[in-house]
């Protein structure tokens, strides 16, 4: 499920304006149910009489005549003149006396007075998405819908499916504004809805990119959905009432993190966790006075008042970012001439270039340690670098699998993480099977040891989140440190999760 990287932002940025005084906390791709259904539909469908009937029912019009004598006046064969008098008789257009003399019935004169067209009734069938979570019939291709099998086997995070539809939720209205040109009928020729079948429904899904909002102030999210750059109302308002009622909206890797785990060291002085907490802090200000000036300078077609407004937001943030911005490096001096150096923080979009680092630069043993793993970070890339690292002589350790045994997500979870690692399995060749050694715990820790040369820890989840804004984003941050005494604690950290 990937999303273009100018999609996720404009989402976020969307998310912001219609929500003030928010900010986006994390912003993710979900699978959104949709219940494909076949109905069958009674539709008014225009015929048109042959010319030889149109040309008798004008004669039979004006006075009842025999067939023959019709024959006789059209000029024309005796079987013509039968064909076209079987077509009207069983249009109900006329009626045949006992004399065997032809008539024309009140619905002749009607398609006579339409230039010999007629509706009658008859079944068709069509197929529509129907969104069970907002009880509504959706405007899209189904061309493009995901089928479970594929979310399931991907290991794609799926809301809940909800129950399927009814017949009476099928609006003729609805209906006939989804009838497409393709699908050969007219609008206003649908009459009804005759038929439908509950077993007939079946599941797939939609891409939705959902942002989680949380106000100054509050610790309750909110939850908007996006598709296409477009806010989706409806959607929002029933993803909202599904989280209020406590349902999973959200994937575990995307939820409550532990936000001050980059700090959770023995070898971090108190004084070095005050200068780190004052560079995360002055650096998330700087980010939101970013993001101000941008969407700002974004708007168009606004009112004078609202430019006004804008302008003014404009340079209060622009004051904002340069103070932030000098007490960020300020820090950041005092952190460098306090640790020489060897440790600094990293962020979210710096975690990814770091992995990769790390595992082209290990010599002996890297460690990888990762509550959740996935393919969007632990991709064919990742994976080929693992195995020349191993190739290399490095004895490489992966600890992962939060989630995998128990709560909502855990046959996601396990799935998910077993189909990238067998992948990786198979790049292994068995001479090198005993350099990969994989443990599946309930960890929620992340770090990574290369060798003894650096560690980084943190909340950043490293293999299953790029860090990017091309599959999702959320805010994280880790520690990095290249000091021996940070080196030694994590090594020993790992040494009691593989024991």
């Amino acid at each position: 499920m990937i999303k273009p990287r100018d999609e996720i932002a404009t989402a976020m940025a969307r998310a912001k304006r219609i929500f003030p005084g928010y900010e986006v906390d994390a912003c993710y791709p979900v699978c959104w149910p949709v219940y494909v259904v076949r109905l069958t539909l009674t539709v008014m469908a225009e015929h048109e009489i042959s010319t030889v009937a149109r040309y008798i029912l004008r004669l039979v019009g004006s006075d009842p005549r025999r067939p023959e004598e019709l024959g006789r006046l059209l000029g024309l064969p005796g079987n013509f003149v039968a064909g076209a008098a079987a077509e009207l008789l069983g249009g109900e257009l006329a009626a045949q006396r006992p004399d065997l003399r032809l008539e024309i019935t009140g619905k002749g004169r009607d398609v006579l007075s339409n230039g010999g067209r007629s509706w009658s009734p008859q079944r068709e069938y069509m197929q529509v998405p129907f969104d069970p979570l907002t009880r509504q019939l959706l405007d899209i291709d189904t061309k493009g819908l995901l089928y479970s099998d594929d979310v399931q086997k991907d290991g794609l995070f799926a809301l809940p499916a909800g129950d399927k539809p009814r017949l009476s939720e099928f609006h003729i209205e609805a209906i006939r504004h989804y009838a497409r040109a393709e699908e050969g009928l007219k609008p206003e020729e649908i009459t009804e809805v005759a038929e439908f079948h509950r077993r007939d429904a079946r599941l797939h899904y939609r891409e939705v990119t959902v942002i989680r909002l949380i106000a100054s102030g509050s610790d309750r999210p909110t939850f908007a959905g996006f598709r296409n750059r477009e806010y989706l109302e409806e959607e929002s308002i029933a993803l909202q009432r599904l989280a209020d009622s406590g349902v999973t909206v959200m994937p575990e890797e995307y939820g409550e993190s532990s936000r001050e785990s980059w700090l959770l060291s023995k070898s971090v002085t108190p004084h070095e966790g005050s200068i780190l907490s004052a560079i995360r802090d002055s650096s998330l200000a700087v980010s939101a006075a970013a993001d101000v000036i941008a969407e700002t300078q974004a708007s168009h077609d606004e009112t004078q008042e609202t430019e006004k407004r804008n302008q003014l937001a404009r340079s209060l943030a622009e004051a904002e970012k340069a103070e932030m911005e000098s007490l960020r490096a300020e820090k950041e001096r005092q952190l460098k001439e306090l640790t020489g150096g060897a440790f600094r923080l990293i962020k979210t979009e710096e975690h990814r270039p770091l992995l990769l680092q790390a595992v082209d630069s290990a010599q002996s043993e890297l460690t990888l340690v990762s509550a959740w793993i996935g393919r969007d970070a632990f991709d064919a890339e990742l994976q080929r670098k693992l195995v020349q690292a191993m190739e290399r002589g490095v004895q490489v350790r992966i600890a992962w699998g939060l989630g995998t045994e128990r709560g909502p997500e855990a046959e996601r979870n396990r799935t998910r993480g077993n189909n990238v690692l067998n992948e990786l399995n198979r790049r292994v060749s068995s001479r090198m099977r005993d350099r990969l050694i994989v443990k599946r715990t309930e960890t929620h820790e992340k770090f990574i040891i290369c060798d003894d040369q650096f560690c980084v820890w943190g909340s950043f989840n490293w293999l299953s989140y790029r860090g990017g804004l091309d599959r999702g984003y959320r805010r994280e941050t880790s520690s990095y440190s290249e000091r021996p005494v940070d080196i030694a604690t994590w090594k020993a950290q790992a040494d009691s999760l593989f024991s």
